[in-house]
């Protein structure tokens, strides 16, 4: 099998984790007046332990929006602090949760992240985004293999597409990922208070089975979906992710959720 755009990277062990997916065009332009109201009655979510994808009839449109119709009819997920950060009595200070969903030829992804202070640093594809902003990442990998794909989104609609043959090895490689997002406040500017960016995120089903993986209903795959949150006011970001990791380290394969494809036509009923 031929791979283009095979660029060995050192792995950077001071770091906590990677990875997320979509086309990006982020309306960061827009200055929130007052401040950000918290919610007293979030929105229930369900349970990380299995994470399930819907299928859709008609393609994700990837604009960040976050109103395509599969969105209202699949499973919510909420990011946790690891187990790590909970026994040093820390507490999640903004959420943020997913979505996930998929047809014959992408698997999509939707987040949601609460954020104060929208920071993204880096304005160029493929490089190590959470050095300097804000985050999403979205790991996949086959059961019983040793290689995963790492993907990030950002805000200011860029993205980077990393692909571990095995642990401790990091390549960059060109896939066919396309990400969106949009934010709800003023990009890069402390001074004030942003209240939320979104993202929408599509990969290939081509590029998840180069290596003759099967992806659909009954495949094994895990998943994990983690975000780099920084702010002004903190002296690192906070992690999160879901699955709750017992350990905030974003490489621990062993602790990614499995994911569940669900609503095939003609498929048996959920």
């Amino acid at each position: 099998m031929q791979f283009n755009h095979v660029v060995v990277v050192p792995v950077i062990a001071a770091r906590h984790s990677r990875a997320a997916v979509l086309l990006v065009s982020c309306a960061c332009g827009v200055v929130f007046l007052g401040g950000c109201k918290a919610e007293t009655t979030p929105r229930p979510f369900a349970s990380s332990r299995t994470m399930t994808a819907r299928h859709t009839a008609d393609p994700v449109n990837i604009d960040g929006v976050l109103d395509d119709p599969v969105w209202g009819q699949t499973p919510t997920y909420q990011l946790l602090l690891g187990e790590d950060r909970l026994a040093e009595g820390n507490r999640l200070r903004e959420r943020g949760e997913v979505r996930l969903a998929w047809d014959e030829h992408h698997f999509y992804a939707a987040i949601e992240f609460h954020d104060s202070d929208i920071v993204a640093g880096y304005d160029v594809n493929q490089v190590h985004h959470y050095q300097k902003g804000d985050l999403v990442e979205l790991l996949l990998k086959p059961e019983h293999q040793t290689w995963h794909w790492e993907l990030y989104a950002t805000p200011r609609n860029r993205k980077t597409s990393f692909w571990w043959p095995q642990q401790g090895t990091l390549t960059v490689r060109k896939c066919g990922l396309r990400i969106a997002a949009r934010c709800r406040g003023t990009l890069n500017d402390s001074s004030d208070k942003d209240r939320s960016w979104t993202a929408e995120m599509a990969m290939p089903v081509r590029d998840l089975t180069t290596q003759d993986q099967p992806f659909g209903p009954g495949s094994q795959w895990r998943i994990l979906v983690s975000r780099y949150n920084h702010e002004s006011t903190l002296s690192s970001p906070e992690l999160s992710a879901v699955p709750r990791l017992s350990r905030t380290d974003f490489q621990l394969t062993d602790e990614f959720a499995p994911l569940k494809l669900v609503g095939q036509p003609g498929a048996a009923a959920d």
